[in-house]
């Protein structure tokens, strides 16, 4: 069975699988497997989304990004440069770093250069929302 025609499949039970009594769904997951040949797991997954699409744009879950995609690249190059240290011992080196990296970096907007990181009661910058609040989304 093509992957075309599984997605086809797939919405024409949907309703009636999404509508259906426990036992009811049990068949409809028994007889799709056998169908399409996939495993009742992921079947359940695929049946259970609000639409079947094939290559539809999954939506991000989860807490929302703190920061924009601007300062996000630069936060990513300092964490690989200081060996993927943890967030919170990030946040103490970046008050050994930033100045270094803020004369190699010219895209870095004026807002983030002209706030110092300052220290919270959780710690410096990132953690207490210091130097890069005003970049976030």
């Amino acid at each position: 069975m093509s992957h075309e025609a599984r997605f086809e499949y797939l919405k024409k039970i949907q309703f009636e699988y999404l509508n259906s009594a426990r036992r009811r769904k049990t068949d409809l997951l028994n007889h799709a497997g056998m169908v399409t040949g996939l495993s009742r797991k992921h079947l359940t997954r695929l049946l259970n989304r609000a639409t079947i699409e094939h290559g539809a744009k999954q939506v991000r879950r989860g807490r929302p990004r703190r920061y924009g995609p601007d300062l996000e690249k630069h936060l990513q190059r300092l964490w690989l440069a200081m060996e993927q240290p943890c967030g919170k011992k990030m946040a103490v080196l970046l008050l050994v770093v930033i100045e270094k990296y803020r004369r190699h970096a010219p895209d870095l907007k004026r807002i983030v250069l002209s706030k110092p990181l300052s220290w919270g009661r959780r710690g410096p910058g990132l953690l207490s929302g210091g130097g890069f609040q005003d970049l976030r989304t």
